[in-house]
């Protein structure tokens, strides 16, 4: 349904025209800066002013031209009349959804957008007559029954008023929406004005929305131990593989006894070198003179042969390979550790979507509105919910 034909239709026949005589004609034409004045103060759907401006200054300009444009000018009113009355108010849900918030809230004067509807179409059956009733208000000579026609119109006129004030009209949609959901703000006027920006939209709007807010939340005020169950081991492994393989590597040929058994340990290149060189000094010395020391060098190398501190170079690509398969393993039971134990940033392995769909789990649509409530509304047949957050 187009509300601001709706209501701009409304406020026509309020304003008296309904009657097409050329005295009638006259006036109506007259009212024109009345009109323009009334839709200017009154805040609803001004950029529709241009179009209402352009439509009447036509209609001046073909009464200046054609003093029997009456009919042009009621074909005009009975044409909107019947677009009117086949309009839907029902294609936005969301905002009738948020309409019905905002009545429930206390914006609104009505229960609902179906009483301001029924209120829409009670006073449309009564503009013809009141209209009628201005124009003979005038003419009535009997006072009691004037002041009777008097109240009436003014009654009537009070009720239009207060539609317009309180009408879905009021209630803009805005060009940006918050998380791809519809978002609605209450325009300008003397008005209760409980929530600044009201959204709405189905189930799957929400859900979509909700998910978007997460993936857009900060997580950096998190301790780091809630992100260890969520931690990409993975990624870890993978990034860190090539790292440990070198200091394994370094770390195995600075000292074999680390990672060798004794059994498994050879004389290193250093300690063959200096047996080599004990023996070379035992050839050259005296058997009978230089007794002590040949037992000291022999001594030496019974040491030196019962401690090797070499390993076989055939053997450290598969220590290497064993220990990185201990260093995974340790990594895929408990990366999270792993990375504290080393001094890592935490949150450059977290699996990022592990984390939103733990948070999406555990939270409802609380979480994008101002203060954690949300409402919901049948409209067609489906259910929309409605949510509120403060600009400030």
């Amino acid at each position: 349904m187009n509300f601001d034909r709706f209501l701009t239709q409304l406020g026509y026949k309020s304003l008296g025209w309904g009657y097409h005589t050329s005295e009638q004609y006259e006036k109506n034409i007259s009212h024109l800066d009345k009109i323009i004045n009334w839709l200017e103060t009154s805040g609803l759907y001004p950029e529709h002013l241009s179009k209402v401006k352009e439509k009447f200054y036509s209609v001046n300009r073909d009464y200046g031209y054609h003093r029997n444009s009456e009919l042009k000018y009621k074909n005009m009113v009975d044409e909107a009349e019947e677009s009117l009355e086949s309009d839907d108010l029902t294609d936005e849900p969301e905002r009738l959804a948020a309409y019905n918030f905002l009545c429930d809230d206390g914006t609104f004067g009505y229960k609902n957008w179906e009483e301001m509807y029924d209120e829409y179409k009670r006073l449309q059956k009564y503009t013809e007559r009141v209209d009628e009733l201005r124009n003979r208000v005038e003419t009535i000579n009997d006072p009691k029954k004037k002041k009777r026609v008097e109240d009436f119109i003014t009654k009537y006129d009070e009720e239009v008023e207060y539609f317009n004030e309180n009408s879905i009209a009021n209630l803009s949609k805005e060009s940006d929406t918050s998380y791809g959901l519809s978002e609605f703000t209450v325009l300008a006027g003397n008005y209760y004005v409980s929530r600044d920006v009201v959204f709405s939209g189905t189930d799957d709007d929400w859900d979509k929305a909700l998910r978007e807010y997460i993936e857009n939340m900060d997580f950096s005020g998190f301790d780091d131990d809630y992100f260890s169950n969520f931690i990409d081991s993975w990624q870890v492994w993978n990034s860190v593989e090539d790292d440990e393989r070198e200091k394994l590597e370094e770390s195995i040929k600075n000292d074999p006894t680390d990672y060798f058994d004794s059994d498994e340990l050879v004389l290193s290149d250093e300690q063959l070198s200096e047996i080599q060189e004990l023996e070379n000094e035992r050839k050259d010395l005296d058997p009978n003179e230089d007794s002590e020391r040949i037992e000291e060098i022999e001594t030496e190398i019974e040491s030196i042969r019962d401690n090797p501190v070499g390993f076989d170079h055939s053997m450290l690509d598969e220590k290497i390979e064993e220990l990185l398969a201990d260093i995974k393993s340790d990594i895929e039971d408990d990366a999270y550790s792993y990375l504290k134990n080393n001094g890592f940033e935490i949150s450059n392995y977290v699996d990022w979507d592990e984390v939103y769909d733990d948070n999406y789990r555990d939270s409802d649509y609380g979480l994008l509105t101002y203060d954690g409530s949300y409402y919901y509304y049948r409209i067609e047949g489906r259910t929309y919910y409605v949510g509120w957050y403060d600009k400030a």
